[in-house]
């Protein structure tokens, strides 16, 4: 949908160029009249104008004049000179504006409608064009950032031990780091009462991965951070010449990241737990060392939120663990939240038959498992987010049905895996299809106010525009819903509204003016083409064999 201003003082003008380019068919148009540059301007500044239909001759600011105002409001927008005028200056300085054309009103209807063809045309091009580029730009963007941080996860679970080629990747990926020397490494993870809420808000983990790295790079020459499904590791290395700091480098990480985890909390509003590694490893060692941290952050945060552990702390704290069984998968459960979250039914459901499948071989929640207390973790770890999830958007009418928070809570309640998941996934399911239904629910209220303001304001000459805003929708997605619902556009719509009561005031026998009045078009002679260019009939025809009509069939009541 393109959107169209025509901008002419002389107002018969700007009706006959509204029904002119109303007639076009082939692209869907919203067209928007002006007859001062002031309304003009209060269009422009209103909403997006993709073209301009404009004379160049007007008081108070010419065309050219107000050529430079959209050039400098919408820059992508076309515009078409439309002048009585067949001056060499004029096309001369419509040519130097970078006008899309130059049209005098001497021309043929057919000039006109090619003008905004090409118009159209032109705006596709550039669109075309700045997609390309742009998707260019991202995909190498999003590959380099892809790789890097793929590479630094290979780092981590041990590969590339050759130093000359990690030197040559840290060079062709743009790796801040050094391949020859140690590294030192910070883990960070988000406190499980935010997870929920950080994960609704994704640009929340980098904002604090920044925060540390600015801060690490204060004392360190080099700082990178890779973020993971659960956590965030930062690599730091290559402390600075500190002379007049007395502090030592991991007194310093301290001091800095307890400022940092209370600018996240009153800032941001998620708290964060990190483990700091107080030695530099080597690359070879670096996987090792940060699986030793989080898993033993990990176990500490189930005790506290906010921590801020150091190497040392858990090296005074090692004990012998007992021999842990079967673990589920974490990264799973997660991705459990998170797709209920963005309302993923396929992804959803795709990751539940995985957790599945990975118990097959594993004893379910009776007996003396000892892997009892892992299955209740994966128990909870799917249960929980669709319990919250139902509370949150209050879907009461799965929440009341028998049973089913009893058997969320309760694993006891099943007697196989598979029975609990089949009532997982059927759980699943019931809150995508409420959801989605609420959805349509609230779309069908949207068309029905819409079409409702319409009737009642018709006289007012209703735009999509102010229809957008009467509903807190973009009017390009107003539009594309209106026509999914109607099977009509907004336009085509409104013009079957104007037609309809325009026919009830002819029947009543009401005057033209009054009847072109009521149904929002100023002009009463713009208002006989439109109802000649819907019905076939001038309104007066139209008029004439209705009150005919009624006679004849008076006659006849009367005769029998």
């Amino acid at each position: 949908m393109y959107r169209i201003l025509i901008v002419d003082d002389e107002s018969h003008v700007v009706d006959w160029m509204y029904e002119m380019l109303g007639e076009i068919k082939d692209v869907e148009l919203d067209l928007y009249k002006a007859t001062t540059v002031t309304d003009a301007l209060c269009w422009l500044g209103r909403t997006r104008i993709d073209i301009v239909v404009t004379d160049i001759a007007m008081p108070g600011m010419s065309g050219l004049e107000l050529h430079t105002h959209i050039r400098r409001l919408w820059p992508a927008c076309k515009v078409i000179f439309l002048t009585g005028h067949n001056e060499f200056d004029y096309a001369y300085q419509a040519v130097k504006n970078e006008a899309a054309g130059y049209v005098l009103k001497t021309e043929d209807d057919d000039v006109i409608i090619a003008a905004v063809h090409r118009a159209i045309d032109s705006i596709e091009e550039s669109m075309r064009q700045q997609w390309m580029l742009q998707q260019a730009e991202d995909r190498k963007q999003s590959a380099i950032a892809a790789l890097r941080k793929d590479y630094l996860a290979e780092l981590l679970r041990g590969g590339e031990r050759d130093a000359e080629q990690r030197r040559q990747s840290f060079k062709e990926l743009d790796i801040a780091l050094e391949a020859d020397e140690p590294v030192m490494i910070i883990i960070a993870r988000i406190d499980e009462e935010n997870r929920e809420h950080s994960f609704m808000k994704p640009e929340l983990i980098p904002i604090a991965a920044q925060l540390i790295a600015t801060a690490a790079l204060v004392r360190w020459r080099n700082c990178e951070w890779l973020s993971t499904l659960d956590s965030v590791i930062w690599f730091i290395q290559g402390e600075k010449e500190a002379a007049e700091q007395s502090m030592t480098a991991v007194k310093y990480v301290e001091e800095s990241l307890e400022r940092i985890q209370t600018d996240c909390r009153t800032k941001l509003g998620i708290s964060l737990s990190l483990i700091i590694a107080e030695q530099p490893v080597s690359w070879e060692q670096v996987g090792q060392k940060q699986a030793g941290l989080r898993q033993w952050l990990m176990q500490r945060m189930i005790y506290g939120r906010e921590l801020l552990l150091t190497e040392s702390e858990r090296e005074r704290e090692k004990k012998a663990q007992p021999t842990i069984g079967w673990q589920p998968d974490r990264s799973k459960l997660e991705l459990i939240r998170l797709q209920l979250e963005k309302g993923q039914k396929e992804a959803f459901e795709e990751t539940l038959t995985e957790l599945e499948q990975s118990v097959a071989a594993i004893p379910y929640l009776t007996g003396e498992s000892a892997s009892s207390s892992s299955c209740l973790e994966l128990f909870f770890g799917i249960s929980a987010p669709l319990l919250s999830y139902m509370n949150r958007w209050q879907l009461q009418s799965l929440l009341d049905m028998p049973g089913i928070v009893e058997k969320l809570t309760q694993p006891d309640l099943f007697a196989s895996w598979s029975e609990l998941f089949d009532f997982h996934r059927w759980v699943g399911q019931g809150i995508f299809r409420l959801l989605g239904e609420r959805h349509e629910h609230r779309e069908s209220n949207v068309i029905r106010h819409v079409k409702e303001y319409m009737q009642a304001n018709l006289h007012t000459g209703v735009s999509l525009v102010e229809l957008a805003d009467r509903v807190y929708f973009n009017p390009s997605y107003l539009s594309r819903l209106f026509k999914e619902a109607t099977g009509k556009s907004v336009t085509d719509y409104l013009s079957e509204l104007r037609l309809e009561r325009a026919m009830s005031m002819l029947q009543e026998n009401k005057k033209i003016s009054e009847i072109s009045e009521a149904v929002g078009i100023d002009s009463p002679a713009y208002f006989s083409r439109f109802f000649k260019k819907m019905t076939k009939r001038s309104p007066q025809e139209y008029r004439e064999a209705h009150l005919l009509g009624a006679a004849a069939d008076k006659n006849a009541e009367e005769h029998k």
